[in-house]
């Protein structure tokens, strides 16, 4: 892990992260709240939480464990709160960490379980919470000899916020206290109601959107997109998943005799673009917006699909692939909601695009049923805080906030 760390920093240009990761060179300025997101996912599901607590009046420190992480955090929050690195998991590390920022409670973003942090954190009398739990199918399937290390570990915890009923179990058959689990709803529907209304288009011409793509689907979806004439009167824009495999992707597309536009080389496209390449940092939400129709990857290859609420927050037609499993909850939800089309792959993906770019009004109708679906399931803030005041109020640690 120091080897890691000194690798990451380096790659990263930040001299604090290895120095940090050793519990060294820490803020020493006391916090009332401490929050650990791991990276920028959970940074991005905790925000509106965090931007109510700083509201409030409260001081708070974020941690995290990458460097973009990081990178994200001070950009979203600026000096409104201080950004550090997480400390490996050893116990003197954990309490030089915790005796550093002095927070009254932590708050941990969904599924980080660190067995020495939270016995330390816990000796110091720093009441510990997991907020919009959720437990992988790793580790709910742990193997026997880490199931006593992770029960011991999660029986420390003053309480876990989780994001629905099932995860509320998974928790208890882990090991934390019935009593001290609560369904408190998901915090990824909260962070949808910041989105821009109209954000910038980036797409002079209609289009429609694969977003998040791995390896492979771009090309499948690509190749089945160039046999259809359709795709004179409607531009395909590619947003990668990972942009730094944008110069593989665009050798892959023109391979297939495709036109393409990079976004990130200031390329626009023109009438005889095929497909744009969307290989920027920051502006998805733009792609969303503005975009006829989604498909969101991660579906197709078998990574277990990429986040359904974003393009759902826009109203936009929906598509997926098969593999799902990292968002059963969302999806299931646009179903119940008629918001979310399933597909077994890229070609019958094309087929139903080209449907829904040519009957508007029933693509209209169900991107606002989607809409709809995540609006009516935002309203989740007031639970958090609520059980965030009534942790706060049982802290033992003294600090004037």
């Amino acid at each position: 892990m120091l080897l890691l760390s000194w690798r990451q920093g380096r790659t990263a240009g930040d001299h604090t992260l290895f120095s940090q990761r050793r519990a060294r060179d820490l803020p020493t300025q006391p916090v009332a709240i401490w929050v650990h997101c791991a990276s920028v996912g959970e940074i991005n599901t905790a925000a509106p939480l965090i931007d109510a607590l700083l509201e409030r009046g409260h001081t708070l420190a974020l941690s995290v464990i990458t460097p973009t992480g990081a990178e994200t955090a001070r950009k979203r929050f600026g000096h409104r709160l201080t950004v550090c690195y997480l400390p490996i998991d050893k116990p003197g590390y954990c309490r030089r960490f915790l005796s550093a920022l002095k927070p009254r409670i932590g708050l941990i973003v969904e599924t980080e379980i660190w067995p020495h942090l939270f016995a330390e954190a816990q000796s110091l009398g720093v009441a510990l919470a997991v907020v919009n739990a959720r437990l992988s199918p790793r580790s709910r399937n742990a193997p026997a000899f880490l199931r006593g290390v992770q029960r011991n570990a999660v029986s420390r915890l003053e309480h876990v916020l989780a994001r629905d009923g099932e995860e509320a179990d998974a928790w208890r058959n882990l090991g934390a206290a019935p009593e001290r689990v609560t369904v408190a709803g998901n915090l990824k529907y909260a962070a949808l109601s910041r989105y821009a209304t109209d954000p910038p288009r980036r797409c002079p011409v209609r289009y429609w959107l694969a977003a998040s793509t791995h390896a492979d689907e771009e090309r499948d979806i690509a190749a089945a997109w160039m046999t259809r004439p359709e795709r004179r009167d409607c531009c395909l824009v590619i947003a990668p998943r990972h942009v730094d495999r944008a110069g593989t992707i665009r050798r892959e597309l023109e391979a297939l005799g495709a036109v393409v536009a990079q976004h990130s080389r200031g390329e626009t496209a023109g009438p005889d673009t095929d497909i744009v390449l969307a290989d920027t940092f920051g502006e998805m939400q733009s792609w969303y917006a503005h975009a006829d129709a989604v498909f969101v990857g991660g579906s197709f290859a078998p990574i277990g699909g990429h986040n359904l609420l974003e393009p759902a927050a826009f109203g936009r037609w929906i598509a997926t692939g098969p593999s799902l499993h990292n968002f059963t909850h969302e999806a299931a939800l646009l179903d119940a909601a008629d918001a979310l089309v399933r597909v077994p792959d890229a070609k019958v993906l094309v087929e139903r695009v080209i449907g829904a770019l040519a009957d508007t009004d029933a693509t209209r109708q169900r991107g606002a049923c989607a809409r709809e679906a995540v609006t009516n399931a935002a309203d989740v803030l007031p639970t958090y805080l609520a059980e965030i005041d009534a942790l706060y109020a049982r802290s033992k640690v003294d600090h004037a906030d």
